[in-house]
């Protein structure tokens, strides 16, 4: 126990039970960090400590230095500092939604957790008019309302019944992100916050991902066969 009285991890059995799970810098995969040394612990409330991505030979992770909280039990910090740029995500994604996601993800590494779910909105809504095209307009060529849109992306078999009632999700907490609720749903937590940015990627890899892999994948076949 430290001065305040609280449980600091003292070994590294002990971390390896706390939740220390975190967007590796290198690779991007949240993962649960495995742990090279005894952790060093402040006065306060913190642990430091060298970790491994669980990835670091199939991706090459180089070690990680974090920073971990006892009192709210998560990673608060961690080095180097993830680039969040847009260009390291897949290119089956177009570059702005891309960028939008990017700094999203920025948002949530500093604790902005409305600003991030602003962006994540702003995600669903793009993929949604540049998925459906014109469908995405009314009869004055303006945008439909983001839950016209997801109703419309679901009707056309762009996403699944369950991606669709998760974009709805985003769709209301981004709401409460971009304005003053009366209704005492106006803050956003950290893992409202992580829960939306990992339904936006599963969106983002639904619609985008997994149709090119699946492209490249059948190409590959073709020629192996024509072979």
């Amino acid at each position: 126990m430290s001065s305040f009285g609280r449980d600091l991890p003292k070994s590294i059995e002990d971390l390896m039970v706390r939740n220390i799970s975190t967007e590796c810098p290198y690779c991007g995969d949240t993962v649960a960090l495995l742990p090279q040394c005894k952790p060093l612990s402040d006065l306060y409330d913190y642990s430091y400590f060298v970790a491994l991505c669980p990835n670091y030979k199939r991706h090459h992770c180089k070690p990680i230095f974090a920073v971990y909280q006892s009192l709210n039990d998560y990673i608060t910090e961690r080095y180097p500092i993830p680039t969040f740029d847009a260009s390291t995500m897949h290119e089956a994604i177009p570059y702005a939604i891309r960028q939008d996601y990017a700094e999203a993800r920025r948002c949530l590494y500093v604790n902005a957790y409305k600003g991030a779910i602003t962006l994540l909105r702003r995600v669903v809504e793009a993929v949604s008019c540049d998925r459906l095209g014109e469908k995405s307009k009314d009869k004055n060529g303006r945008t439909k309302r983001l839950n016209d849109l997801i109703n419309l992306m679901l009707a056309e078999g762009l996403i699944t019944k369950d991606l669709s009632d998760s974009a709805h999700e985003i769709r209301l907490f981004g709401n409460y992100g971009a304005h003053v609720q009366d209704d005492g749903l106006d803050t956003v937590e950290r893992d409202e916050a992580l829960d939306a940015r990992e339904i936006t990627w599963q969106i983002l890899y639904t619609v985008y991902v997994a149709p090119y892999k699946t492209k490249e994948l059948a190409l590959k076949r073709q020629k192996k066969s024509e072979g």
